[in-house]
């Protein structure tokens, strides 16, 4: 059955590409479909990529409202940020799904002092239609020739320059305190699971603490 509906989503993703079909109730219909059972609870695997806690988190490089940022320093909440990397927010079902159920809770991150920050490869005008289409407050940061996905460690490797996806990252979340510091991460082997929003503010609270 999934099979099914990815090649239907595959499809329809083409119809979106020519301009035929864009949010239209059979394509949010496929998506949620596919989308249903995404969400666990915990990172109970070993996949483990990426600069390892106790790092630094290294400098990006990445648009961000029309310029070049490198420390994301500067968008951290009281307590600390949460870095959201993920494959594209313009094709992947389970990205966009994740970052609107992350929306969906961000006043309680928020209230715990937590920001989160999206990362893509997707250009900056692709980004804005969905932060526009799903109303979603936090940032998003455009990466630069894969750039910051390399940094982060994250890169994944399938895809070679000139590939469509070369640039995209083996999905996941990196929990950096105010110093900079790498104190928590979250990466599930493939990219149809991705952790609860609850549990990942949990996650997080508890290695930051709360700035109440």
């Amino acid at each position: 059955m999934k099979k099914f509906l990815l090649a239907s989503l595959a499809v329809l993703l083409l119809a979106v590409g020519a301009g035929w079909l864009f949010r239209e109730p059979l394509f949010a219909t496929l998506v949620g479909a596919l989308t249903a059972d995404m969400f666990v609870q915990a990172d109970t695997d070993a996949f483990d990529p990426g600069v390892p806690v106790g790092a630094e988190l290294p400098p990006l490089r990445a648009l961000y409202d029309g310029r070049e940022i490198n420390d994301i320093a500067r968008l951290s909440g009281p307590s600390g940020l949460v870095l959201v990397a993920n494959r594209s927010a313009d094709w992947c079902p389970y990205c966009m799904a994740q970052y609107v159920q992350l929306h969906e809770h961000y006043a309680a991150f928020q209230e715990a002092g937590i920001e989160i920050v999206a990362l893509t490869y997707d250009a900056p005008a692709l980004q804005q239609k969905f932060i526009d289409a799903h109303a979603i407050d936090y940032p998003f940061l455009s990466d630069i020739e894969a750039s910051s996905v390399r940094a982060l460690g994250i890169l994944n490797t399938e895809y070679a320059p000139g590939d469509r996806a070369y640039g995209i990252p083996y999905p996941g979340i990196f929990i950096v305190n105010p110093e900079g510091v790498i104190v928590g991460k979250i990466f599930i082997d493939g990219y149809e699971k991705r952790v609860q929003a609850g549990a990942v503010l949990d996650y997080a609270s508890d290695l930051l603490g709360s700035s109440d």
